[in-house]
């Protein structure tokens, strides 16, 4: 859950606590990079395994902004990128690859058609980026000294779904409730078309990397 808010330039924690400390958790995000840099330049690692909830809590722009055809980066997704992630973990240590993977909130939590599929465009789209997200579920080989690792970057995202959309409204992506006319129910480029499909998409993705 570390991509916050924008707020201006720079990515404020999204406040869902009953009790916030302050300055600590408004600025979460801030201070654990300085962190991760100041360990990656000691450590030096060759690469960053990211694990989702990219752009917490709501994914990237708005509910009904989903375009998976398009096979574009737009302003939208450069803005994010640009302020919640480049701009934010830098330092000569993390100039290696991120590779990961979506989150349920990278869907929208409880929306399934935020703009989403700008963390896989960005791979392919900015060639100059750590950004390392090529498709839903993916796998990389690492080679060290004395051997080699696989490493299988998988969307588990079926277990946030519900075959009935009415079910636990705010932790069911496929939510009904959450995912209502006058936005747009569909998903360009995807099987989804509205709460009553947005299930059999995450089945059938869980199928396809199993097979």
């Amino acid at each position: 859950d570390w991509g916050g808010i924008l707020s201006g330039t720079e990515p404020l924690t999204f406040k869902n606590r009953p009790q916030v400390v302050e300055p600590i958790d408004s600025h979460a995000q801030s201070y654990v990079a300085r962190k991760m840099a100041q360990l990656a330049d000691e450590k030096r690692p060759k690469f960053v395994i990211n694990v989702g909830d990219n752009f917490y809590p709501g994914g990237i722009s708005s509910p009904g902004t989903c375009n998976a055809e398009t096979d574009e980066t737009d302003p939208a997704g450069e803005i994010i990128f640009s302020n919640i992630f480049e701009k934010v973990y830098k330092g000569p240590g993390l100039a290696v690859e991120w590779w990961g993977v979506l989150g349920n909130h990278d869907y929208g939590g409880y929306h399934y058609n935020v703009h989403w599929d700008q963390n896989i465009f960005y791979t392919w789209h900015s060639p100059e980026s750590r950004w390392l997200t090529p498709a839903l579920f993916w796998k990389r080989t690492a080679q060290f000294r004395n051997f080699s690792a696989e490493f299988f970057f998988v969307d588990t995202n079926k277990v946030d779904t519900y075959q009935t959309p009415d079910v636990d409204p705010e932790h069911n992506i496929c939510s009904r409730s959450h995912n209502q006319p006058p936005q747009p129910l569909g998903c360009n480029g995807t099987s989804i078309t509205s709460p009553d499909t947005c299930w059999k998409f995450f089945d059938d993705l869980w199928k396809e990397q199993k097979a």
